[in-house]
């Protein structure tokens, strides 16, 4: 049979074992919270990385707590053919340019853009732009 003290040392055991527990869903709470954090952030990065890389800038884009229409907030992902990025596209109607999920979407036809001058798919669009100058469409 069980002395008192055995049956305060399981209750006394039983009691950090739920407190450990506790602990250590908090602490993996916490953990997914600041991971969630982090990966929005990471996620922004990548998109002005790719900005730089892809046109030699980067757009800033709306805080959250800003109020901005959804236009202005999707215009920041967009960007216009220059004889420098995209030469193929530039004066094309079928340009796109648009930032999806940090995945640059082209146009329909070529997803990831054209290799050369001379892409088949091209159809007349707006002006000729000088080097570097975006094209308006």
């Amino acid at each position: 049979m069980m002395e008192e003290w055995e049956k305060d040392l399981e209750k006394l055991l039983e009691t950090v074992a739920i407190a450990i527990e506790t602990v250590a869903d908090e602490v993996t709470e916490t953990l997914e919270f600041v991971l969630e954090s982090l990966e929005d952030e990471i996620f922004q990065a990548i998109e002005d990385l790719s900005r730089l890389i892809w046109f030699g800038e980067v757009q800033d884009t709306p805080l959250e707590d800003e109020e901005v229409s959804f236009e202005e907030y999707r215009s920041t992902f967009k960007s216009e053919p220059t004889l420098r990025n995209h030469p193929a596209c530039v004066d094309c109607c079928n340009y796109h340019g648009e930032s999806y999920g940090g995945n640059f979407f082209v146009c329909a036809m070529h997803p990831y853009g054209w290799d050369d001058e001379n892409c088949p798919d091209w159809e007349q669009g707006a002006k000729k732009p000088q080097w570097d100058e975006p094209v308006d469409h």
